[in-house]
């Protein structure tokens, strides 16, 4: 059979919007450098009560990009992240 587990979602101390470190969910801008932005401020912030990094509504490109520990991607309602 299946196996199935779930896990609630941590609640994190801090929390960066992408959208404040420039990203534009235009379904044509590439936010690589505005992800990677939020993951690095995310990181500094592992320590201290780890980070959710928002994605608001929008469709967001972007190239790969690592996650790290301590870290929530939290995708509001209507966002995309589209791989380019």
């Amino acid at each position: 059979g299946l196996y199935h587990e779930f896990m609630e979602t941590p609640i994190r101390k801090h929390t960066v919007n992408i959208e404040d470190l420039g990203a534009v969910g235009d379904n044509s801008t590439i936010n690589t450098a505005m992800f990677e932005a939020a993951v690095a401020k995310a990181k500094a912030l592992s320590t201290d009560g780890g980070c959710a990094v928002v994605v608001p509504k929008g469709t967001y490109l972007t190239a790969p990009f690592n996650l790290t520990s301590k870290m929530t991607l939290h995708l509001n309602a209507g966002a995309t992240v589209i791989a380019v």
